[in-house]
């Protein structure tokens, strides 16, 4: 009896130190190459990138932590998004613009909002755009949702369930980011041709 208490509290013991960082589940969408001759810096601070968002497994008594990493993940998202919709692209920590290409172009990104609920991710992303001489062309932000609150965790298990519902909210995200951008060079093409 003796030993079956010990192995249990071994066990609980175990479960109480575990905990995983999660990223985003792997983007395999396709991008089209929209702006080949352009160049684009994102700019994601070193704050939002070292961001964790704690959340607790009911399955396991709220002994598991996973850690969602939200910048991490808008960084996987921006790499993955911009780095193949521009012809030039960069991703840096701190302001930045780039040194060549035909329209240059620097977007400061940051999460003001990051949540997790019944299988949901709710994510809003921060954007403002500048043109080469730091002219503000765009401050929108964009909301993302993924995943689905009717979703049985024990079939996957929560990892997954928050990696691939981060990864549609995001993808969700960079697709409106990706059109109001198409939209931006497309003017800025246009004026330039006056």
């Amino acid at each position: 009896m003796r030993k079956i208490v010990y192995l249990a509290l071994s066990a609980l013991l175990f479960m109480a130190g575990c905990s995983d960082d999660l990223a985003l589940a792997p983007l395999d969408y396709p991008v089209q190459k929209t702006a080949p001759g352009d160049a684009l810096v994102a700019v994601i601070d070193a704050a939002t990138q070292q961001g964790i968002y704690p959340i607790k497994g009911s399955f396991t008594a709220g002994l598991r932590a996973y850690y969602a990493q939200p910048g991490v993940m808008l960084r996987q998202a921006a790499d993955h998004d911009l780095g193949a919709m521009f012809g030039h692209y960069v991703l840096k920590d701190s302001f930045a613009t780039p040194d060549s290409g035909q329209q240059r172009l620097t977007l400061v990104l940051e999460i003001p909002s990051f949540k997790f609920t019944d299988g949901v991710i709710d994510l809003q992303v921060d954007a403002k755009l500048f043109g080469p001489d730091r002219k503000q062309l765009l401050h929108k932000v964009y909301p993302g949702k993924g995943g689905d609150s009717q979703h049985d965790f024990a079939g996957i298990g929560l990892e997954a369930v928050i990696e691939r519902s981060s990864a549609q909210a995001y993808r969700q995200v960079f697709e409106a980011i990706r059109v109001d951008l198409a939209g931006i060079l497309q003017r800025q093409e246009a004026l330039a041709h006056k």
